[in-house]
This record gives C-alpha cells, sequence and structure tokens, in this order.
C-alpha cells in the first residue's frame, strides 16, 4: 500500500543564480551519486584549506555543501500501534523509521524481542521508537537489560532523546492514567513532570499518546488527549508531533505551524489497514 504524505511548507529557495544552479545540477542526481557528491565536497573542503591560495574554493566548496544539505531534507516514515503485526506491515522509503509505541499486544519479552529483530532490518539509516501502554515488559524491566535486547542500530527514546543530521528528536512513551496500563501517568502534576523534560529546541517530538484536541477523539468523538501536552507543544513548537494510542484518530493535521501526526497502524477493531506517514524535515 502506497504511503501518505503529510503536507509541509516550502523551504525557501536561494536568490543567487549560481547558488540556484547548483543546487538544481546536484537535485538532478541520482540518490547514489548525489551521497557521493556529498562526501566528495566534504573531502575536497578538508583538503583545499591545507592551500590557502585556493580559498575561493573552499568558499564554493562550502556554499555547494550547504545548498546539497538544504536541497534533501530527512525523510521520516512513521508509524505506531502495531500490535505484533510488524511482519505484515509495507514501508515506504524513507530516512528515519519512527514508531510512536505499542509495539506489541499483550507486552511480553518475546513480542518485544520479536518486534526489535524485525526493527533493526528494516531498511533505513535510522530507526527510532518509543514504547507504548501495551509495552508492558519495557516497564517493569531495569534499563540494563532492556539495553541487552535492543540492537546496536535502533534508538529507544523514554523520556530522552537524540539528534541526527542537525535534527532533535524528544521521545515519551508516557499517556494519561487509564486502568494502569504500562507507562500510564495521573493527569496534572505527575504527568507533567514528563513534559517538562522536554528541550525548548526540539525539532520532531514523539509521544505515545496525542495532545488535547488534535487527533484524539474516540469512536463518540470523545477527545481523549493530553492538555498539559498541549500547552507544552504550543509553548515548544516542534516541527512535527508523532504519537499514536488512539486508533479511531489515525491521519496528519497542521496546526499553528506545527505537523501533528497520528500513525496508529491499527483501527479500533485492531484491523491492520491504515498506512505509514511521510514527512520531511
Amino acid at each position: 500500500m502506497p504511503a501518505i504524505k503529510a503536507t509541509r511548507d516550502l523551504d525557501k529557495q536561494p536568490t543567487n543564480q549560481n547558488q540556484m544552479a547548483a543546487s538544481k545540477q546536484e537535485a538532478s542526481l541520482p540518490c547514489r551519486k548525489r551521497k557521493k557528491a556529498i562526501s566528495l565536497l566534504i573531502e575536497t573542503r578538508v583538503w583545499i584549506k591545507e592551500d590557502k591560495t585556493l580559498y575561493t574554493f573552499t568558499k564554493l566548496s562550502c556554499v555547494r555543501m550547504a545548498l546539497l544539505f538544504k536541497s534533501f531534507p530527512l525523510r521520516l516514515v512513521a508509524i505506531s500501534d502495531t500490535h505484533s503485526k510488524h511482519h505484515s506491515l509495507k514501508l515506504p522509503k524513507g530516512d528515519v523509521l519512527i514508531h510512536a509505541g505499542d509495539v506489541s499486544l499483550r507486552g511480553t519479552k518475546e513480542e518485544i524481542v520479536d518486534f526489535l529483530q524485525w526493527f533493526s532490518k528494516q531498511n533505513f539509516r535510522y530507526k527510532i521508537f518509543v514504547a507504548g501502554n501495551h509495552d508492558f515488559y519495557l516497564e517493569k524491566t531495569s534499563h540494563i537489560e532492556i539495553q541487552k535486547i535492543i540492537p546496536e542500530n535502533i534508538i529507544y527514546l523514554k523520556d530522552s532523546g537524540t539528534e541526527i543530521n542537525g535534527i532533535r528528536f524528544w521521545g515519551s512513551p508516557v499517556t494519561p492514567w487509564f486502568f494502569n496500563w504500562a507507562f500510564n501517568r495521573k493527569r496534572g502534576e505527575q504527568i507533567r513532570k514528563h513534559w517538562e523534560l522536554i528541550p525548548p529546541d526540539t525539532n520532531v517530538l514523539i509521544t505515545h499518546g496525542p495532545v488535547f484536541g488534535f487527533l484524539d477523539s474516540l469512536s463518540n468523538e470523545q477527545h481523549v488527549g493530553c492538555q498539559d501536552l498541549l500547552r507544552t507543544v504550543l509553548l515548544i513548537k516542534p516541527k512535527v508531533h508523532i504519537c499514536g494510542h488512539i486508533h479511531e484518530s489515525y491521519g496528519s493535521l497542521q496546526r499553528s505551524g506545527i505537523h501533528f501526526i497520528n500513525a496508529c497502524q491499527v483501527n479500533e477493531h485492531y484491523d491492520l489497514i491504515h498506512k505509514p506517514i511521510v514527512i520531511d524535515v
């Protein structure tokens, strides 16, 4: 199934004609050649710095490198709430695969390990995930034991962050309390402590649960998202907020300059019917 693509604001185009020409020339290269071109430019910059007589070329290389990196945004592929049905997913191409929690159904170690083995084999340069309210093993098990089962090419975020190509990610598994599932916290001061940990310069926020009012409606149209998280998100204004948890509210929208994404892959009946959501940052 093809992925749906979230909308985004267009980057400002370079005004200098030479810069525009260089950008178009590099953008026309096939993917492998573009990566090779970037590597060559990096090597050229380092080599040229040793010879001051070639300062002009150094400056040109820096400009072209900047254009290259601006021309190729980081492509995120967002999924969530796969509930042990990950083997049936068809993923589009991208740079970063993000799972926003509920990788399992019953929260057992066997389910978590099976997901991690599958996740690590996906053809993405970076793979990030947070836990969800079904993933009990990841809450009750020590950090040391969890690290033993996580492959080296997977980034696990638990009220923590990482940075990729200058894009700052932060992830949390916490959701408002509901019948004492995993990573549940009571609304108000208890859950607010987790949101206060989110750095103000976060670009991509990943939480298992949604904010209040956006992509958080049950089938009876009741909003169940977190109001404290909404306040934090509107204050920080990340470029993207990725969540899951509420199966009925799958989709994406843009409000206040923020792309909100609910990437649940299953519906309220746990049928795997939704598509991964793609967005460039």
